[in-house]
């Protein structure tokens, strides 16, 4: 993932991990994105929430599923 995110070539960089990283990582991470002007997703364990533990995230964003809204449309 921090390769990914040092190169200017790619867009977004999304990565998913099992257990919560420590500081270090965490700032690489961030460091590896602010080099290569890439944005970077970071999935963790629901456990790890901003309520409860610190992050070295410029943001974080909490995403859920929504129903669809009912259109005009049939059959989609």
């Amino acid at each position: 993932m921090e390769e990914g995110l040092r190169c200017a070539a790619v867009a977004v960089v999304i990565g998913e991990t099992e257990n919560t990283l420590t500081h270090i990582a965490e700032r690489r991470l961030h460091l590896a994105a602010a080099a290569g002007f890439t944005t970077g997703f970071l999935i963790q364990p629901k456990e790890r929430t901003y309520l409860t533990t610190s992050c070295t995230s410029f943001t974080r964003w909490r995403v859920k599923a929504l129903p669809s809204a009912l259109t005009p449309w049939t059959g989609l």
